[in-house]
């Protein structure tokens, strides 16, 4: 019932499930899943950006880091 959902939380709520009755590999798989979708990619930029946001700790150049900005926008 839970995997006909489809929704992020239920996606959750399928790894913990998997993950109690040992059933690791199906819990990554659906993990990997998770990985892959908008909101997975809205933290991954931000914390990126954050961390280049902290003095002496920045990567990437202004044009760099402008892109990585334009990125968040268009996947939020």
């Amino acid at each position: 019932m839970i995997r006909s959902q489809g929704s992020l939380v239920s996606k959750v709520i399928q790894i913990d499930v998997y993950r109690r009755m040992k059933k690791v590999s199906e819990a990554r798989s659906i993990l990997r899943e998770l990985r892959e979708c908008p909101v997975a990619d809205i933290a991954r930029i931000s914390r990126d950006l954050e961390q280049n946001m902290k003095p002496g700790r920045r990567t990437v150049t202004d044009d760099e880091f402008l892109d990585r900005e334009l990125e968040l926008l268009l996947v939020a």
